[in-house]
């Protein structure tokens, strides 16, 4: 997962080392993490997905970060190779092997297609926004072709659909094969930086689901399974049911459960249940005139407050 999630988190080394001057006092994989999605957020603004990222897509070098990213991204959104039902991750598996690989790098305008231009610099020709992943075979047959002439040949294989698809995540502006080249390479920079960034928000949305599903739980389900070492209930939070009375033993109970759990390995405290699992309400607790649940949690809070801070040395247990 690192070889997809690292170009895109690369992006971030361009606020002038801060991931390094960040990180140079944490000793955590949580705190680096922690660290990293801090520097993160701060430097990948609008500004950067807009302005500066086209501009770092402005090279011809084939170990740009950004380049990287790129197909990182292809491979988060599942994309298939230009021209190609095939996908750019399967096409990129480093445990294939085969005489010739599976995947190139197809210049969109071709070399022998600018040389008539009079464009035959390296760095304008092989600028990243020129270049597509395809199959060996497309690109074979493409050759020199002005895009003009190879691209209507290859449209013909796929669905409106798959078309609408291949152009948004291949960054391909409509009408690209009539752009002059520079207006081409320009627009193209700009729709990359918007697949890389959406490439970028799936793991943050990844994040964020992880994040539920580590709180979500099934209350049911906990109640049927009964207690255990880390599941506790509790009928009431201060009123003793054999007397109807306050109890002062009963908070106790539940200071001395909440203790246990910060103790060992953490736990769940369930309250408003019987042993068993039989639901025995709030009135149970008679709170005078707080009768509803958010004033009963307000005074747990209280009184664990209370019996963890120790007032004489203004700090707790």
């Amino acid at each position: 997962m690192s070889a997809v999630t690292g170009p895109l988190y690369r992006l971030a080394r361009i606020s002038n080392g801060s991931i390094w001057l960040g990180c140079r006092d944490v000793d955590t994989v949580e705190g680096f993490m922690k660290t990293l999605t801090q520097i993160c957020d701060i430097t990948l603004t609008n500004d950067f997905w807009a302005v500066s990222l086209p501009n770092d897509l402005a090279t011809s070098s084939p170990r740009s970060p950004s380049l990287f990213a790129y197909h990182a991204a292809l491979v988060l959104l599942d994309a298939r190779a230009l021209f190609s039902k095939i996908k750019v991750a399967d096409l990129l598996d480093p445990s294939m092997h085969a005489n010739r690989a599976a995947v190139e790098r197809h210049h969109f305008f071709p070399k022998g297609f600018l040389s008539k231009q009079s464009i035959t610099g390296i760095r304008d020709t092989n600028q990243i926004a020129n270049y597509a992943l395809v199959e060996w075979g497309d690109n074979v047959n493409i050759s020199d072709q002005a895009p003009a002439d190879y691209l209507p040949n290859m449209k013909a294989r796929f669905s409106q659909t798959e078309l609408e698809r291949m152009y948004r995540l291949h960054a391909l502006p409509p009408n690209w094969e009539h752009l002059d080249y520079r207006d081409f390479l320009e627009k193209r920079r700009e729709l990359m930086a918007q697949v890389i960034a959406e490439g970028y928000s799936t793991l943050i949305a990844e994040k964020i689901q992880e994040e539920i599903e580590a709180v979500a739980f099934d209350l049911s389900k906990l109640v049927l399974n009964g207690e255990s070492e880390a599941v506790e209930f509790k009928s009431t939070l201060r009123t003793n049911l054999h007397t109807g009375d306050k109890d002062p033993r009963m908070e106790l109970a539940v200071l001395k459960t909440l203790a246990g759990f910060l103790n060992t390995n953490g736990g769940m405290l369930v309250m408003r249940l019987s042993d068993d699992g039989t639901p025995v309400g709030i009135q149970a607790d008679d709170f005078i005139n707080e009768q509803n649940e958010p004033a009963s949690w307000l005074i747990l809070s209280n009184l664990v407050w209370a019996s963890s801070y120790d007032q004489s040395t203004r700090s707790f247990r």
